[in-house]
Order: structure tokens, then sequence, then C-alpha cells
């Protein structure tokens, strides 16, 4: 024969532990915000920023660098960099520079 009121006082004791366990994991949203190093951004000229960012990710630490660039904003311009001839390497660096540009975005080898 089972007794009523030690079942209640389980099915508390097991509330009261789910409660418990619920309270010490920490949020989604508080989980998700990664523990930031740096978090620069830099106005490059009309419509294109560079931002740095270095942070603390679930897989490690991440460093990156994003260029975001307003596409419909008159004074931008878009071009293609590249060497002056077929597989000679240069640096980027080097391609934008002798074209006047801003930014460059290495679109090969990533």
């Amino acid at each position: 024969m089972s007794h009523p009121v030690p079942q209640v006082r389980r099915r508390r004791r097991t509330a009261l532990a789910a409660f418990a366990v619920a309270l010490a994991v920490p949020s989604a949203a508080h989980a998700a915000q990664p523990l930031s190093l740096v978090d620069e951004r830099e106005p490059l000229g009309p419509g294109i920023e560079l931002a740095h960012e270095k942070y603390l990710a679930p897989t490690g630490w991440v460093d990156r660098q994003v260029l975001t660039v307003d596409l419909q904003n008159p004074a931008v311009t878009t071009d293609l960099l590249h060497a002056d001839t077929v597989a000679q390497g240069s640096a980027l660096s080097k391609q934008a520079k002798a074209k006047d540009a801003v930014a460059g975005v290495n679109g090969d080898f990533f």
C-alpha cells in the first residue's frame, strides 16, 4: 500500500531540484554574450567602415576584421583589383594602393 504523503514530498523535491538547476544554468541571452577584448570601429570614407573585433567565443578566440560598405551610397564605387599579369603574385595592399582604393577584400584563397 502506497502512502500519498511520500509521493507528494518526492514530487516537491523533484520540482525544487529542477527549479534550482534552471536558476544555476545561465540564460541563453547571457551565454550568447562573448567576452570582448577589442571592439573598434573606424570609418574609412563615406559609407565604408572597418570593424576590428577580438573576443572569446564558445569555440575559442576569434580575431576578425569586418569591412562594411553601403553600396547605395553614391560616393562608393567598386572595382576589381588584380596583378599586372596572370599568375603574378602581388600583395592586396599594393594593388589597392596602386588604384587609390581605401579598402580591399581578398576574394581568393580563403
